[in-house]
């Protein structure tokens, strides 16, 4: 922002103190050419090589072009005088070449410059001496490279270097960008509630410091509607997860009134990730919307769909099908019709809870069927698959089919 809060501290006429001890092998000899700052910053290849080349094998290789260049070598010896005078050359030197790289938007460069000139203060032996504001500036700046990258954290931390100390009246250039730039920080964080703290305090300070700047109050609208659909989005959740609740609730009961028993070592409804690609478990197949799930007076007015798996025992080698959407009131032959040839050489058999084998007539429907099994004997019932399915046993009438079940009995008795 250009009024009010600035994207970074441009102040290159002030004057900062600080010093950095690196590791290039010996400290270059100081030229006498008198360059300026910005001399030094237009010469040819200086974007292409780091002030600081900690430990680099090319910082000391004197065939390297850019290395050997006069002023570069002019920068870099720099970072080695001890002169407070020099050393403050230095740090501004890398702030503005920093700045510079943050308006064309390299942030990564701009960065790393920032942390040299961070670095180079803290290393000082005479930083004791240097005005606070120096490093303030170069906090405040990096921050502003951190929020551009989304680094949100490493702005927050940077900021609050500055936001921590007590708070100067009239509230300072710096503080004002910091609060701005932690509250923009933490909505990338999606710390709301704390990036409107944030906004406030900035906007309670301006009106104390009659500072007239729309911007605080541009972003608070921002953050106060992403607060809205926020909780918009996580009351829609919260209601879609209660329909799901109660929908599998009373898909529950009314599979128990079927007569379909789930097992309690098969929770039901399966999770997604246990299920075979595009097996969806039993399920009711429309619900009215004049019906209301909470209170099912008569279940029998929803149908509900199977997935089945049929089960070919007698086959050379035995195989299975799946079929993905049975409903409960299809009868028998429709889907023999599918699977075999001819509806009348095949027969369909289920297995119920109590280990008991139905033949299922051509006319029945599972709903029929686990109701006639349920009239049967009051306590049995068909059991739910590990898939929220139905088993079923299809076997070529004839002597393949009585075999089949004098084994099946022979098995179950066991």
């Amino acid at each position: 922002m250009d009024n009010g809060l600035p994207l970074i501290d441009c102040d290159g006429g002030q004057q900062t103190h600080s010093s950095i001890k690196m590791s290039l092998h010996s400290p270059p000899e100081r030229p006498t050419d008198n360059l300026s700052t910005q001399e030094l910053w237009q010469e040819a290849g200086w974007d292409k090589v780091p002030l600081f080349m900690k430990g680099s094998s090319d910082a000391s290789n004197p065939s390297n072009p850019l290395t050997s260049n006069p002023s570069i070598q002019a920068l870099q010896a720099l970072i080695y005088d001890d002169q407070p005078s020099h050393q403050i050359q230095s740090i501004q030197a890398l702030k503005t070449r920093a700045d510079q790289l943050f308006k064309s938007k390299s942030y990564h460069l701009a960065l790393g410059f920032y942390n040299q000139a961070i670095d180079f203060f803290k290393s000082s032996s005479s930083n004791s001496s240097f005005p606070s504001e120096i490093l303030l500036s170069l906090f405040a700046n990096r921050a502003a490279c951190h929020l551009a990258l989304e680094n949100f954290r490493s702005c927050l931390s940077d900021c609050h270097l500055i936001l921590k100390d007590p708070l100067k009246v009239p509230t300072t250039t710096l503080v004002r960008k910091s609060l701005f730039r932690s509250a923009k920080a933490s909505i990338g964080l999606n710390k709301l509630n704390q990036a409107l703290d944030l906004i406030n305090k900035l906007i309670n300070l301006d009106s104390r410091d009659q500072v007239n700047d729309q911007e605080p109050q541009n972003l608070k609208n921002q953050i106060l509607h992403k607060i809205q659909k926020n909780l918009h989005s996580t009351y829609l959740t919260q209601k879609n997860l209660k329909y799901q609740n109660d929908l599998n609730q009373a898909l529950r009961l009314t599979l128990k009134l079927r007569g379909i028993s789930i097992s309690a070592d098969n929770p039901f409804p399966p999770h997604s990730s246990n299920l075979p690609p595009g097996l969806k478990p039993a399920h009711f197949d429309h619900i009215p919307s004049e019906i209301d799930i909470n209170n099912l007076s008569n279940s029998s007015q929803l149908s509900i769909i199977y997935p089945v798996y049929v089960l070919r025992p007698k086959d050379q080698p035995p195989t299975r099908d799946l079929i993905l959407s049975w409903h409960e009131d299809h009868l028998i032959s429709d889907h023999l019709q599918e699977l075999c040839a001819q509806k009348d050489s095949h027969h369909f058999y289920i297995i119920s809870l109590n280990r008991k084998i139905f033949k299922c007539g051509n006319h029945l429907s599972i709903r029929k069927i686990s109701a006639l099994i349920s009239k049967s004997n009051s306590n049995d019932t068909i059991p739910l698959g590990s898939h929220g399915n139905l088993e079923f046993y299809l076997l070529p009438i004839g002597k393949l089919e009585q075999d089949w079940i004098a084994e099946t009995k022979i098995a179950l008795e066991s």
